[in-house]
């Protein structure tokens, strides 16, 4: 049990201040708390009828875990889409979750209507909790500990008496410390920590999905092509993968040395020239001398591409071999005719 927090406003008389605060964005998250249910009741609808004045619309929660937070915020903010959630501004018309009798309420639901308005603070959503306190001021520890980190509008609470400690100085044993400003500079704007934006984007999830569901269908069932998509670009990167590695070594093994197919040897130049006839003056060919014989050579050709245009010419000569010869760098072995 615990009764140590520290309301930022206090009584009745603070009523304007606290709208004030509300339509400006000071607040994202206020705690109305008294003893007294009168009071309570008659601020309440002096608060809530000053903003309604001023364009606010107002959803009441009821308990219904933390679930029924995000269908409540979603009824209220039904004609705002998801993704300008986080940029309406309060000249659109505030929008207050309103959770009555919030000290009945699971802790747990009553900090996820708070992470809520967190993560859309800047917004035009509001959550306003109205508290009923003990008389003795005494509240579990989790309430309380969700108390000490609220804006809480005391209206007749009392101040807890804290016991006067004397001062005590340091400076006779370490010396003075340099004080260290952690006032932002002029014009600066702090930027967000990564646990805001990430919880900002849970938050935006979950709005989204449960509208969804409202709408007949599963935000998280994404289409096939979502789905899909990561094993559809792992197989397009295998292809390009394994088509440029194949286009690669075929550049590398291209042999754009000429060819040329062997026909034989021949013991008489008569015989030789009605081969070479055959063959047709379209395609070339030279004569090799060994000796006392001559040696048909049907080519050079420029490629194994160019060779293969001339195959049934070629075939059509029986000694010639099937597949050509690269030409090397020949020793003069005799002359060519």
């Amino acid at each position: 049990m615990g009764n140590s927090f520290s309301p930022r406003f206090r009584g009745a008389e603070s009523l304007d201040a606290v709208v004030s605060a509300t339509i400006e964005g000071d607040i994202d998250c206020l705690v109305v708390a008294a003893h007294s249910p009168e009071i309570l009741s008659q601020c309440a609808r002096d608060y809530l009828r000053s903003l309604r004045g001023r364009g606010a619309q107002v959803e009441f929660h009821q308990k219904g875990g933390v679930e029924a937070v995000v269908h409540t915020t979603n009824r209220l903010l039904a004609d705002i889409p998801v993704e300008k959630l986080t940029v309406s501004k309060s000249a659109d018309g505030l929008r207050l979750l309103v959770i009555d009798n919030a000290e009945s309420l699971p802790v747990t639901e009553l900090q996820a209507a708070q992470r809520v308005a967190r993560a859309l603070k800047g917004s035009v959503f509001r959550v306003v909790l109205f508290w009923r306190m003990p008389n003795d001021g005494l509240v579990p520890d989790e309430s309380h500990q969700f108390l000490r980190g609220a804006v809480v509008w005391g209206l007749d609470l009392v101040a807890p008496s804290v016991p006067e400690v004397p001062a005590i100085s340091f400076e006779r044993v370490v010396g003075k410390p340099t004080p260290i400003s952690t006032e932002p500079t002029a014009g600066s704007r702090p930027e967000p920590s990564v646990e805001s934006v990430l919880e900002k984007a849970d938050v935006l999830a979950e709005l989204a999905a449960e509208r969804a569901r409202e709408r007949g269908f599963d935000a998280t069932d994404r289409s096939w092509l979502q789905r899909w998509r990561p094993f559809i670009t792992a197989v397009i990167l295998l292809v390009f993968l394994v088509g440029g590695t194949w286009i690669f070594q075929s550049q590398l093994t291209v042999d754009d040395r000429p060819r040329v197919f062997d026909c034989g040897a021949y013991a008489d130049e008569a015989t030789l020239n009605v081969v070479r006839e055959r063959l047709g003056r379209g395609v070339p060919t030279r004569v090799l001398r060994e000796q006392n014989k001559w040696r048909l050579q049907v080519g050079p050709f420029e490629s194994l591409e160019a060779a293969d245009r001339h195959l049934s010419q070629i075939w059509s000569v029986g000694p010639c071999r099937v597949t050509p010869m690269v030409v090397e760098e020949q020793k003069k072995r005799g002359g060519l005719l």
